[in-house]
């Protein structure tokens, strides 16, 4: 006898998702009802250029999800992104109701998650790959206010995971990127618009909370001190204003350092002629210390090198 599973609130969505993400056959002799509420988004803006109207900022967030839905239809259609044609389009089109006075949005995926599922299945011939997709969709619209999920960490999760699954599961995890992406991209896009106040799915926003929820730290990278040494040929010698350099390529492991400074007055005369000559591609044994920042050297001198006995 099947087991009824029905998902009532967004708080299990992610949970239902990673348990099949984790086991393949989690939704094996389970029936499945997604509660119509979970298919409903409603926003509700104020501020001077909301008044039963939608400014073009706010057309471009939900153009965001609209794409989202694109992206989901096709990483289970076809497993891949893919141009949809017009006719897919316009049963997968998101309709966006915008009510008198204060602008309320309001969006309705049930005629959007019944094509899904009944197209998918049609071209899959998997009932397992709709019921999923509508899942994923389902999390698009419903767990877009939020604010426990902490977006980043997820699709970094997923990601990761994803390198491990086959099939259906692979393409439940780009969905799941695709959809918490494109929530992203909603934030974004929405936090620059002028507005008093904000609410998405009953859930109070600032401009401020959706920048903080989509910043994305910045790296400082180090300065590092790092020796190379070992054999290297000379690909090139050019003149400074004080000094001479040499590219060169290391005959072991290919590697590149360019610019090396010979350091004027430690080399002599006799040294700098040998180096031109090696230039015709002689073995050279070298240390060079480098400075490096984020892998990539800034600079570097020769600290020593070995003059080949004949």
């Amino acid at each position: 006898m099947a087991t009824a599973l029905t998902i009532g609130n967004n708080d299990n969505l992610l949970e239902i998702v990673h348990s099949f993400l984790s086991d393949n056959d989690f939704f094996k002799g389970k029936t499945v009802k997604i509660s119509d509420e979970l298919k409903k988004l409603t926003i509700h803006v104020s501020g001077p250029a909301f008044n039963s109207s939608m400014p073009s900022r706010a057309m471009r967030a939900f153009l965001e999800l609209q794409d989202a839905i694109y992206a989901i239809y096709s990483a289970y259609a076809y497993g891949e992104k893919r141009r949809l044609s017009a006719v897919i389009k316009n049963e997968l089109e998101l309709d966006v109701i915008v009510k008198e006075g204060t602008s309320l949005f309001e969006l309705n995926l049930d005629k959007i998650t019944d094509a899904f599922a009944k197209r998918i299945k049609t071209m899959t011939g998997k009932e397992l790959a709709g019921l999923i997709a509508a899942i994923c969709l389902t999390f698009l619209l419903a767990t877009l206010g939020s604010k426990a999920i902490d977006h980043k960490a997820e699709i970094e999760k997923i990601r990761e995971l994803r390198t491990t699954l086959t099939d259906v599961q692979k393409n439940t995890a780009d969905a799941m990127i695709e959809a918490m992406e494109a929530q992203q991209s909603f934030y974004r896009a929405t936090s620059y618009q002028d507005f008093d106040t904000l609410e998405i799915n009953g859930q109070p926003f600032t401009q401020e909370e959706l920048r903080e929820m989509v910043k994305t730290p910045r790296v400082q990278h180090p300065i590092e001190t790092k020796i190379y040494s070992g054999k290297y040929r000379i690909t090139d010698i050019h003149l400074g204003d004080d000094t001479v350099y040499l590219d060169v390529i290391g005959t072991a492991g290919g590697t590149v350092v360019r610019n090396i400074n010979l350091l004027k007055g430690v080399i002599s005369a006799n040294d700098y002629q040998w180096f031109k000559d090696s230039a015709a591609g002689l073995e050279v044994e070298m240390t060079i210390v480098a400075t490096e920042k984020n892998g990539e050297i800034i600079s570097s001198f020769l600290q020593s090198f070995s003059i080949p006995k004949n």
